[in-house]
């Protein structure tokens, strides 16, 4: 049949596209080494043949392209099926495909990707979350947000990664489903055993989840050993009761208003007191609420004693 081929008669280059879409698809380990001996044998000229004669096989086996492509996207084809999907209409089928042969791609081709695919191209770009370069993972969750394809559960177990270009844009992507992350996981992440950058990144999602959240993270911050994370926490609250305090017409209650009470009274001399004063007055907490010094505690007795003598 290679002879057929190089004869330069295209029918037989048809044939052979459609029989190596078959081998693939069937999957047969001995069909499969034949073709891909074939394929390491043939001459320039029969891959140049090839090239073109695969592309309307593939157009003509639709319901096998979407398996293929999902092959692609799992890291599931043979080097046979990423050799004929190097050959796909679609050239982002192409470029995946090839990446896979040639190893991962460059940031930027996924950032490409991701400026000029569609929702259809969102499998193949899940494939670079694993990639090993910092820049094309960040890349390949900017454009997971851009095409509509984010997972929120595997990139908040991406909160972890090493870098934080890449923890940016993960909590840029997960900002629109906050609410629905599991929140005692989210503020483990608070942690001081872990990295700044990952401190950061849950402290943003913390602080876009709902008002009492953000407060109770800010409280619990505001004595952190880090002097980002207790600046931007205490610079946080300063904000909401300068910009935002006077509007919120709620009020915290049961176990979130005792939390919130207990966080203030460990972090009151951090805020100073008039801080601590004005977030009292507007979370509806008690004066009880608030540890008195001993030197006001001292100064209370003895007005006490003055007024009843």
């Amino acid at each position: 049949m290679t002879a057929a081929i190089e004869s330069g008669r295209v029918r037989s280059a048809d044939e052979l596209a459609v029989l190596l879409l078959t081998v693939d698809r069937d999957g047969d380990p001995q069909l499969l080494a034949d073709a891909e001996q074939l394929l390491l044998q043939a001459s320039p000229r029969l891959w140049l043949m090839l090239d073109v004669a695969i592309r309307p096989a593939w157009r003509q086996a639709r319901r096998w392209s979407g398996t293929a492509v999902q092959r692609l996207v799992q890291g599931e084809s043979s080097p046979l099926g990423l050799t004929v999907a190097a050959c796909h209409p679609d050239g982002h089928v192409r470029e995946a495909a090839v990446a896979r042969l040639t190893g991962p791609p460059d940031p930027g081709a996924v950032a490409g990707l991701g400026e000029t695919g569609s929702a259809d191209d969102a499998g193949l770009v899940a494939a670079w979350l694993e990639h090993p370069r910092p820049r094309a993972r960040a890349e390949a969750v900017r454009a997971l947000r851009r095409l509509g394809g984010v997972d929120p559960e595997r990139l908040f177990g991406m909160l972890t990664d090493p870098s934080g270009a890449v923890t940016r844009q993960i909590t840029v992507a997960l900002r629109p489903s906050v609410s629905r992350l599991d929140l005692p996981r989210l503020r483990r992440l608070l942690s001081t055993s872990n990295p700044q950058h990952t401190r950061m990144a849950a402290y943003r999602l913390l602080h876009e989840r709902d008002t009492w959240t953000r407060l109770l993270t800010d409280l619990e911050l505001a004595n952190d050993p880090s002097p980002l994370m207790r600046h931007r926490a205490r610079g946080d609250i300063t904000t909401w009761l300068a910009r935002e305090a006077a509007t919120t017409y709620s009020k915290p209650r049961g176990s979130t208003a005792d939390a919130l009470a207990e966080q203030l009274r460990a972090a009151q001399d951090a805020l100073g007191p008039d801080r601590a004063r004005l977030l009292r007055f507007h979370l509806g907490l008690g004066p009880s609420s608030v540890r008195t010094s001993p030197r006001s505690h001292d100064v209370s007795l003895r007005d006490s004693a003055v007024r009843s003598s």
